[in-house]
C-alpha cells in the first residue's frame, strides 16, 4: 500500500507541474502579446484577472482586489456608457461582442484597449459565466491615428495647391494691370508709388502661394542664389506692419553675408512665421532681433533632424524677449500645418496682405476720380 501511495503523489505532483508549466507558458505567451484574460462567475459575481490584466491596468496583485466596480471606475468616462450598454445587450441576447474603449492607469495615463467577450451559457441557455480577453492596443491605434492625421493633411495639401492655382490668377491680373499703370504713370507722379506698392504686395502674395504649391507637391521649388540680408530687407516693411507699435523691430545683418541657394518664397515665409510666432509671444512691449551672420564647422554638427556637413554656412535667427513655447509645444512645432492656435497663424499672414491690396487699390481708385 505504501508503493502505492508513494506512486499516486508522485503521479500527482508531475500533474501539477505540468500544469504550473502550462501557465507559465501562457502568462509569457499573455505578456509578449499585451493580453490578458478575465472570468465572471454571474453566480458568485466573482471576478478574476491574469496576471498581465492586471499590468494593462497598472495594478498591483497584491494589494487590489479585482470587482466589476473597481473594473468601470478604471474605464474611461467618455466610454464607460457606451461599454455598459454593449455588456447588457450581450447579457440579454446571450451573445459575445468585441469592443474597443479606454481605460486611465493610475499614472492618469491612457491606454486604449480592446476585448473579445464570449458568453457561457447552462443547458436551458441561461448566461452563468462570462469569459474576456483585454489586449493593449494603444499602439495600434496611435498608429492609426497618424494614418488618418497624414490623410487629412494629403487633403489639405490638395486643396491648398488648388485655391493657390486660383488664387496665381487672379494675382497674375492684379500684377498685369499693375505694370500697366506703372507703364502710362511718370515716376514723379503721385499715384506712382500706390501703383508699385500694389505690383509689390502681389508679387509677396505670389511668393506665398508658392509656398502653397510647394507644400502641396504640385510646384518645384525654385531654388537661387539669394543673399539673405537681401531678403530680410525685401520684406522689411511688410514685417513692421504685422508687429504691433509696442514691439521693436531690429535687424543685425553681418554686412559680410555668404550668399545661399534656397526658394526665396520659402525663406520669406519662414522668416514671416517665426516674425508672427515672436509676436504673439510678446505679451505686452518686447524686442524682436533679426540677426544673420557667417558660421563655419570643422567637424559634422549633430542637428535634432540631420547632420551638417563640415563646411561654411549662412546663418539666419530671430529671436524675441517673449515668453517661449511649453515643452509640448515644441515637441510638434516642425509639424506641417501645426499651430497651438488652429488655423489662426494661416489667417494671420493672408489677412494683412488681403488687405494691402484692398487699401493699395482704394486709394489709386480714390485718386484716379478726384478732379483735375
Amino acid at each position: 500500500m505504501a508503493r502505492i501511495y508513494a506512486s499516486d503523489i508522485t503521479g500527482r505532483q508531475r500533474a501539477e507541474e505540468l500544469l504550473r508549466q502550462s501557465e507559465e507558458k501562457l502568462a509569457r505567451a499573455e505578456e509578449v502579446a499585451l493580453l490578458g484574460h478575465w472570468d465572471l462567475d454571474l453566480k458568485s459575481n466573482k471576478l478574476t484577472w491574469s496576471k498581465e490584466l492586471f499590468r494593462l491596468f497598472g495594478q498591483d496583485p497584491a494589494t487590489f482586489v479585482p470587482t466589476i466596480d473597481a473594473f468601470v471606475d478604471a474605464v474611461h468616462s467618455e466610454d464607460r456608457e457606451k461599454l455598459i450598454a454593449i455588456r447588457n445587450t450581450a447579457l440579454r441576447e446571450a451573445t459575445g461582442f468585441t469592443v474597443d474603449y479606454r481605460i486611465v492607469v493610475p499614472d492618469r495615463s491612457e491606454r486604449f484597449i480592446q476585448e473579445k467577450v464570449k458568453i457561457i451559457r447552462d443547458e436551458p441557455g441561461n448566461p452563468i459565466r462570462i469569459f474576456g480577453a483585454a489586449q493593449d492596443i494603444t499602439e495600434r491605434k496611435l498608429l492609426e491615428e497618424r494614418f488618418l492625421h497624414a490623410q487629412k493633411m494629403e487633403t489639405v495639401g490638395r486643396l491648398a495647391g488648388g485655391v493657390a492655382h486660383d488664387f496665381n490668377n487672379v494675382l497674375t491680373a492684379i500684377m498685369g494691370n499693375s505694370e500697366i499703370l506703372l507703364m502710362g504713370l511718370r515716376r514723379d507722379d503721385p499715384l506712382y508709388d500706390n501703383a508699385q506698392g500694389i505690383l509689390d504686395a502681389a508679387e509677396r502674395a505670389a511668393a506665398l502661394t508658392r509656398q502653397l504649391l510647394a507644400v502641396s507637391r504640385k510646384q518645384v521649388l525654385q531654388s537661387q542664389v539669394l543673399n539673405l540680408n537681401a531678403v530680410i530687407k525685401n520684406i522689411l516693411y511688410m514685417l513692421k506692419r504685422l508687429i504691433r507699435e509696442e514691439i521693436e523691430l531690429v535687424t543685425v545683418l553681418d554686412p559680410d553675408l555668404g550668399n545661399v541657394k534656397a526658394d526665396q518664397g520659402q525663406i520669406e515665409q519662414v522668416i514671416l512665421n517665426l516674425v508672427l510666432n515672436a509676436r504673439d509671444a510678446i505679451p505686452q512691449r518686447g524686442k524682436l532681433t533679426i540677426t544673420t551672420a557667417n558660421a563655419e564647422f570643422l567637424t559634422p554638427l549633430n542637428c535634432q533632424f540631420d547632420v551638417l556637413s563640415p563646411g561654411r554656412y549662412a546663418v539666419l535667427s530671430v529671436s524675441d524677449t517673449g515668453m517661449g513655447l511649453d515643452p509640448e509645444i515644441q515637441e510638434q512645432i516642425f509639424e506641417p500645418f501645426y499651430t497651438p492656435k488652429k488655423w489662426v497663424k494661416v489667417l494671420a499672414w493672408a489677412w494683412p496682405l488681403y488687405m494691402e491690396l484692398l487699401n493699395r487699390v482704394k486709394d489709386i481708385l480714390m485718386l484716379s476720380a478726384k478732379p483735375g
